[in-house]
């Protein structure tokens, strides 16, 4: 990571609104429609390029992917985590109990969440069968590839992966590991 003395290095995480391209395939394969994986692909590493330009336009140091090659937080742990499966429920909002879902229940269009939901990949629960293993090395190197490629031509000076943490996959986990004293779940 480069230094500066004289300026404060920016970055920031978190997913980014993806490309309306991309987000027809993501919608897609999360109704688990076809999709021509070759242009998914292809679409993912444009996006990709595409995001991190418009960060280093908007004066971003050290960019990322923007989360594109993540679709959500259940399809990562169903994708890229071993020792998991569905239950066939659809989980409740990750943000459900926020206070800005509370306080804001038009922006996040609380109807949407009331009553039964459709089941998909995106908002099915997961349960933890088996000890847990990491299986999503090809999902893993496609990421660092795209952005290496996207960072090298923009001419950034860093950028970084984000990864999900083991609260986000798992909200029990994060109760389980307060009540013991580990909040580093």
């Amino acid at each position: 990571m480069k230094r500066s003395t004289d300026r404060i290095r920016t970055t920031h995480v978190g997913s980014l609104p993806r490309s309306p391209d991309l987000l027809k395939m993501v919608m897609a394969k999360d109704k688990g429609q076809e999709v021509d994986e070759a242009a998914y692909e292809k679409e993912l590493a444009r996006a990709v390029e595409e995001v991190v330009q418009k960060q280093v336009d908007a004066g971003i140091d050290v960019v990322n992917d923007g989360e594109y090659g993540k679709r959500g937080f259940n399809v990562y742990v169903n994708e890229r985590l071993g020792g998991t499966y569905p239950t066939g429920n659809t989980r409740p909002p990750a943000w459900g109990g926020s206070r800005e879902f509370l306080d804001f229940p038009e922006f996040y269009g609380v109807a949407r969440f009331q009553g039964k939901r459709q089941l998909t990949q995106q908002n099915q629960e997961m349960a933890v069968t088996e000890p847990l293993t990491y299986k999503g090395q090809a999902q893993l190197q496609r990421d660092l590839d795209n952005l290496r490629r996207a960072a090298d031509k923009a001419g950034v000076i860093g950028s970084i992966v984000t990864a999900m943490g083991c609260a986000a996959c798992f909200p029990a986990l994060a109760s389980l590991g307060a009540a013991l004293g580990l909040g580093f779940l």
